[in-house]
């Protein structure tokens, strides 16, 4: 019964509030300014994306198989404004490593059985250089940055048997990618306040919808 298999795929994805904000909001390198002595508020909308990724696994029972794949994550663009009237614009994306386990429900409907899975791995997140402009005075462009993060995901989903090796999976999942950061950093281009900005974090999660197709290797 035992088999190994490839796996590729393809997904919309549509990330959750991203609660990027300042590490330090009391501090003069603050980046989301108000008109107080302290920095407030987020940016919170990453628009969508596209996830596509490939795997290999092995089919351990006739309930449980059990996968290694990488993700690639893109399209993703963070944008919003602080109390003070700046926008900003940085460009997100995402490469995850996951290991993975399914169980495929003891039900059928013709040649289509559902699934339940769950995965765990590392994340590598970007946020390219922070596109700023406010309209009653300048632009500029502030530093990005980089982090690895602990990632997860839950899949629910179903197989559609095609041929005999041959399988098509339509599925759901949400997706935990860890951290987003900007680092601190001098202003590229422009004057922003002090010309240097401190560090922010926010959060990577996504609902995702797609389709993958996996060829069992027998």
């Amino acid at each position: 019964m035992p088999y190994p298999f490839v796996r590729g795929e393809f997904g919309y994805s549509k990330p959750r509030d991203a609660k990027l904000s300042d590490d330090n909001p009391a501090s003069a390198e603050c980046v989301m300014q108000t008109s107080g002595p302290t920095c407030a508020g987020a940016l919170n909308d990453l628009g969508h994306g596209w996830a596509f990724g490939i795997g290999f696994g092995y089919r351990i029972t006739e309930a449980f198989r059990a996968d290694l794949t990488y993700h690639r994550r893109t399209g993703y663009e963070l944008k919003g404004s602080d109390a003070a009237g700046t926008s900003f614009d940085p460009d997100v994306k995402s490469d995850t490593i996951m290991a993975n386990g399914y169980y495929d429900l003891p039900v059928t409907w013709k040649s289509v059985r559902p699934y339940i899975g769950a995965g765990i791995g590392r994340s590598r997140n970007e946020m390219d250089p922070i596109r700023w402009n406010d309209p009653g005075c300048c632009s500029g462009t502030l530093t990005g940055g980089k982090t690895t993060s602990t990632a997860w995901q839950a899949t629910l989903g179903a197989d559609v048997t095609l041929a005999k090796n041959w399988i098509l999976e339509i599925f759901y999942r949400y997706s935990d990618l860890g951290e987003i950061k900007k680092d601190r950093g001098a202003d590229q281009a422009g004057t922003f306040g002090t010309g240097v900005t401190g560090s922010m974090t926010g959060k990577l999660r996504a609902d995702e919808l797609g389709v993958a197709i996996r060829l069992t290797l027998r």
